[in-house]
């Protein structure tokens, strides 16, 4: 093996290792919740991901027993936002992109992309935790491969 093919591999080897998903999910120990929380999607083609992401579940006993749920999340870097609503939300199962009772949002410097189609899938629950999947189309902008684990505390 001469040295520019060992370099190659172990070049090879070093950028491989940097291609770990960042915020990856883990059922970790014993109380069995997500070892983190994390949003991240495919927007127009480019890996995007949350560097914060957040959900809560509200419940209005007064008028009617509703319940929806809503997670935020945001990329500072390109100051945009990805936000899901669900009303009417019944557990775990998946959620056809509705207006107004399911909304996906896509906000990026200050303009917002109001999905006319999608789905948004809660795959599970652990306490406070919510996992799911999402993709949608919003005007000219095509969010695909979206997943999420996030903390919603619900009221």
């Amino acid at each position: 093996m001469n040295k520019y093919t060992l370099f190659t591999l172990l070049l090879l080897g070093i950028s491989l290792s940097f291609c770990k998903e960042p915020g990856g999910f883990a059922l970790g120990g014993p109380s069995g919740k997500p070892d983190s929380t994390y949003m991240r999607a495919i927007v127009n083609g480019n890996f995007w991901y949350a560097d914060t992401a957040f959900g809560s579940i509200y419940s209005d006993t007064v008028y009617g027993n509703d319940t929806s749920v809503t997670i935020i999340a945001i990329q500072d870097s390109t100051a945009s936002q990805i936000v899901l609503y669900i009303a009417n939300y019944h557990g775990v199962g998946t959620y056809d992109v509705n207006p107004p009772s399911v909304l996906a949002k896509y906000y990026l410097r200050g303009r917002v992309y109001a999905a006319s189609s999608g789905k948004i899938a809660i795959t599970n629950t652990i306490g406070y935790y919510l996992l799911g999947t999402y993709n949608f189309t919003a005007n000219s902008t095509n969010v695909t491969h979206g997943s999420f684990t996030v903390i919603a505390p619900g009221q």
